[in-house]
Formats: structure tokens, C-alpha cells, sequence
């Protein structure tokens, strides 16, 4: 079983856990939207290099309390993009690739007493790639996180972050297999992926 399969297997039990130790008024939920860049992939057969689109993204963000400005972490974040061998020309209209992240790890907030608190954030979980043409990958990734919290009242107000994302494959391995083989190939060791977000947050 890889460390993907076992980071996906017990990722809902972790979270589970947290939400029933920890008291409901711990909570806080952030729903966001942002956009994303970055991705680059080969074409095995052809040679040809492909980056994947910048698109929109979304998802949402559940954090709870441990102290004064530390708060545990969930992140899950979707985006819906294609394939494209230059800035105006797509391969195909029909092959759409979807990327998730979903991923456990804390957050660091100061200036607890201010309006505008600026944190620092982390974690660690799952890559999800799944294009049309080919059979879904799952890998390790982490993430880095910088951004502000600016409060509209006690329990609620905008967070806004900028978020890279590495994903680790073996070396220019070869990924996104179907009948034919595994076609497409990831250069080096990490894929990179970076995102801006802005959401509402409230507080319970």
C-alpha cells in the first residue's frame, strides 16, 4: 500500500476525531474561491511539454482551535482546468483534467487583538489528478500558506492567502495510464502549483 493510499485512508477518521474531542464553538469554517497557476507535464510520445491551464479554484477551509492564534487545519481545494501546449492553443476541448488537494496541517495567526491578523500556514496530504483521458493519480503534496484575517466582528470576517503546492512523483516518472500505457510524464521529483484565495470566515 503506498503512503498516498494510507494518507486517503485515514485522513476522514483524523478529522472525525478532531471535530468530536474539540467543542463546536472551536470551530471555523472559511468557504473560498481564488485562482490557480502552474503545472507542467510531457507528452512520452510526441515530446511535446504541456502546462495545465491557470483556472479558477475553490473550496473550503475548517480550522479549529488549540490556543491563542494556533488553530488545526483542514483544506480542501478543487480546480477544474485543461491541457495546453501554449497560452492559445488547447490540445483538446474534451480533455479537462480536475486537481484536488485535501490536506491536514495547523496555522499560526498574530496580532491576536487587531482588526487585520496576518498568519502563516502548512500541511500535508493528497494530490488528486484526474483527467478524462486517463485514470486518476494520487500523490503526496505539501503546502505553504501566507496571507491575513481581517475581523468584520468577533466570529467572522475575510481571510485572504496565497498558497503554493508541491506534489512528489518519482523521478520523470510517467503517469496518467490507460489501455495504450502510461503516457504522460512529470519532470523531476516535485510538481508545482500556486493559488490565490479569498473567502468569508465565521467562528463558532
Amino acid at each position: 500500500m503506498t503512503i498516498s493510499r494510507l494518507i486517503q485512508l485515514s485522513f476522514l477518521p483524523v478529522f472525525l476525531l478532531v471535530f468530536l474531542v474539540l467543542p463546536a464553538r472551536c470551530i471555523e469554517i472559511t468557504p473560498f474561491a481564488g485562482y490557480r497557476i502552474g503545472g507542467s507535464l510531457e507528452d512520452d510520445l510526441t515530446g511535446v511539454e504541456m502546462d495545465l491551464a491557470d483556472a479558477e479554484n475553490y473550496g473550503v477551509v475548517v480550522n479549529f482551535d488549540l490556543s491563542p492564534g494556533k488553530q488545526i487545519e483542514f483544506l480542501y481545494s478543487h480546480q477544474e482546468t485543461k491541457v495546453q501546449v501554449s497560452p492559445t492553443f488547447i490540445i483538446s476541448p474534451d480533455w479537462q483534467i480536475d486537481v484536488d488537494y485535501l490536506h491536514f496541517g495547523g496555522i499560526t495567526v498574530y496580532n491576536n487583538h487587531s482588526h487585520f491578523r496576518p498568519f502563516v500556514a502548512g500541511g500535508i496530504g493528497l494530490t488528486r489528478m484526474d483527467p478524462e483521458r486517463f485514470d486518476p493519480e494520487s500523490k503526496l503534496s505539501l503546502s505553504l500558506a501566507a496571507g491575513g484575517k481581517l475581523f468584520f466582528s468577533e466570529n467572522a470576517g475575510l481571510r485572504l492567502e496565497a498558497r503554493s503546492y508541491w506534489t512528489f512523483f518519482d523521478n520523470n516518472s510517467a503517469i496518467f495510464c490507460n489501455n495504450s500505457g502510461c503516457r504522460i510524464l512529470v519532470e523531476g521529483d516535485a510538481w508545482w502549483q500556486f493559488e490565490t484565495n479569498v473567502g468569508l470566515f465565521l467562528h463558532f
